[in-house]
């Protein structure tokens, strides 16, 4: 019988004891269900998959980019007329105008000085005419709306501007959709601003 009072016999011992037989009698189990099976029941594992042969797709990606390349990405996403400005500093500036009407500006940002210039960030700026949109709305349009930021200037023109950068690599797709998505928001902003 089991004295719990004996020395040196404690909680932990007994359960190492227990632990140690469980073990075991796992351990003869599974041999002797191993025993009992035949070799042949085993299974090889399947091959692995042939690497491919064709070429690989490459996808371009885009660390910076110049003005003819993004004036065709605007292009691809809409019947648009494009108008290169530069400054005298040599910032780039797309003014955009669409068929429907509705027109806004890209400001090619950090440019380097390779020619034709390639810069590193976008910047989608809009205007609308003084007074269409207060405060409050504009308040409304933030919280509500993503991917752009709404505002009035210091003279109290609505404004609208969303920023893209292609550091670290992008593709055309990704500027495909930065143009479509400021698009939408710019005709989301404007129906704002009808009564």
């Amino acid at each position: 019988m089991f004295n719990a009072c004996r020395p040196g016999l404690n909680a932990s011992r007994i359960g190492a004891l227990v632990f140690t037989a469980a073990v075991a009698a796992l351990s003869l189990s599974a041999s002797a269900q191993l025993a009992t099976k035949p070799a042949a029941s085993l299974t090889p594992a399947a091959p692995a998959p042939a690497a491919p042969t064709g070429p690989a797709t490459v996808i371009p990606t885009y660390i910076s980019i110049d003005a003819d390349t993004m004036t065709k990405v605007i292009l691809s996403q809409s019947q648009a007329q494009i108008t290169p400005v530069s400054d005298s500093d040599g910032a780039i500036t797309l003014k955009v105008q669409l068929g429907s009407g509705i027109a806004y500006a890209v400001l090619m940002d950090d440019c380097d000085t390779a020619q034709p210039p390639k810069c590193k960030s976008l910047e989608f700026r809009a205007t609308l005419p003084p007074g269409a949109l207060n405060f409050a709305q504009i308040n409304s349009f933030n919280e509500n709306m993503r991917y752009a930021t709404a505002y009035l200037s210091d003279k109290g023109v609505p404004q609208l501007r969303m920023d893209a950068s292609v550091r670290g690599g992008v593709t055309a797709d990704f500027l495909a959709y930065s143009v479509k998505i400021f698009t939408k928001v710019f005709s989301d902003y404007i129906a704002q601003a009808k009564p």
